[in-house]
């Protein structure tokens, strides 16, 4: 298996060289940075065609990304529109920032304004106070006892739920009408600043009408997507607008990405849909691996040649069955795995 990152890293920082809309780029910069993500792709396009010569023609590819692209047009600071509705309420008189002391040595500072300092090593003795000035946690600004609900890292919207909650506030009778209100107001959500959109808001749901499995609980409680996800969730209450411009590129993660499965066992098919949780059950299956029960995913039987199906039967196993049968390497075989990890750079 290969990752290449590059190409993400490219399309976050240079997406807005290929955004016709973006009207304040200079011509010199377009000119220079217009080709970079594109000659990313070719880069990666000739590195996978190396790959694939030396594999042969029998062997079976999948190039799969775990997400698309698009442009990254502001941040919603979600803390900051709950604040505006009324459901969280900010410590009054915390300033967000805060001073963090500590000490170092005089030899420490004075490295930094001389380039001799042998004849100075003494001050290695001599204490000196070191003041930074930090940015307090979103956490430590929120009043938790006079809110109702708060931005989640994962990017959805928790409620401050009594009994669940360190500083619960919400009864659990009060949930669904909480919920309501969030989608009210959410499908009426506009940024004022640009008037050419209309509601912004795509759609807000429940964490159960996404995930399912046993580990649901520990999602937040509902997600969202603005203006086709060109709008970044951001957690932040030290700010003066519900939107900002963001500081992170120009462009963000979509949901589709690209698929593409190609080999001698492969049958064409342009009606699969593939889903990140079908890669792994599908390669297992390649490979001549049993697949676990408890895998969500599916194996991409459309797209793989029938005959061969139907020779080589679907085996599948609970993951505890899965780890006795593992196979025991000899000295021999985890001699070459070892090699292979330091030709990799993963072993010294």
């Amino acid at each position: 298996m290969v990752v290449f990152t590059s190409i993400d890293r490219l399309q976050h920082l240079f997406w807005r060289f290929i955004d016709s809309g973006d009207a304040i780029l200079t011509e010199s910069a377009l000119k220079v940075y217009s080709g970079a993500i594109g000659d990313g792709y070719r880069q990666i396009d000739n590195a996978i065609g190396e790959i694939l010569r030396k594999a042969g023609r029998e062997v079976t590819v999948l190039i799969v990304s775990d997400h698309g692209f698009g442009p990254l047009k502001k941040y919603f600071f979600l803390n900051k529109w709950l604040e505006e509705l009324g459901l969280l309420q900010v410590k009054k008189g915390l300033s967000p920032k805060k001073f963090n002391f500590r000490f170092t040595n005089m030899h420490r500072v004075l490295t930094k304004i001389f380039r001799d300092t042998q004849k100075l090593r003494w001050t290695k003795k001599i204490p000196f106070p070191v003041v930074k000035v930090l940015q307090r946690d979103t956490d430590e600004l929120i009043d938790w006892e006079k809110t109702k609900a708060y931005a989640d890292p994962s990017g959805g919207i928790n409620i401050n739920l009594r009994s669940r909650e360190p500083y619960g506030v919400v009864e659990p009778g009060e949930v669904e009408e909480l919920i309501t209100y969030f989608k009210s107001r959410f499908s009426q959500l506009v940024d004022e600043s640009e008037p050419q959109l209309e509601k912004i808001g795509d759609w807000i749901l429940r964490k159960e009408e996404i995930y399912s499995g046993p580990y649901v609980e520990e999602a937040a409680d509902l997600y969202y997507s603005i203006n086709e996800r060109s709008y970044l969730h951001n957690r932040r209450v030290d700010v003066h607008s519900k939107f900002g411009l963001s500081s992170l590129g120009s462009g963000m993660h979509r949901k589709n990405g690209v698929f593409i499965m190609s080999g001698p066992l492969c049958h064409q098919c342009n009606s699969i849909s593939p889903r990140m949780i079908d890669i792994a059950p599908t390669v297992l299956y390649f490979m001549g691996l049993p697949v676990m029960k408890e895998m969500d995913g599916r194996i991409l039987a459309k797209a793989i040649n029938p005959d061969y199906l139907k020779s080589h039967t679907v085996q599948h196993v609970l993951s505890g069955e899965y780890r006795e049968k593992s196979p025991e390497y000899s000295s021999e075989d985890e001699e070459k795995i070892r090699e292979g990890l330091k030709g990799l750079g993963y072993l010294s």
